[in-house]
């Protein structure tokens, strides 16, 4: 009777700690695609860290050591030329106050 009862207690905290790691894995693919996104770079770089070993760690230094396609237009910006922007919803905010 008690190893019936062990198992299925085995059981229920191997599903529900299965459910949890793959809610954390989801919240964290969702969470690393908005955050490429915004640098500039293209959200599926979430699916790599995602499924492949070793992958996160990677990809977290190239994230930090290179230059990131928004600090680029930012600095063509700065420069006062317009960047190329290949990212659709991109327009300039115009300067504050409105200069006549």
């Amino acid at each position: 009777m008690i190893t019936k009862d062990i198992f299925a207690v085995l059981m229920i905290v191997s599903i529900v700690g299965g459910l949890l790691g793959l809610l954390i894995a989801i919240l964290m693919t969702v969470s690393f695609w908005k955050i490429f996104e915004k640098a500039g770079f293209s959200g599926a770089l979430a699916l790599i860290i995602a499924f492949i070993p070793l992958a996160n760690i990677i990809m977290l230094l190239w994230f930090a050591f290179t230059e990131w396609p928004i600090e680029q237009e930012l600095q063509l910006y700065r420069a006062g030329t317009q960047p190329n922007s290949s990212h659709p919803s991109y327009t300039p905010t115009p300067p504050y106050p409105p200069q006549h």
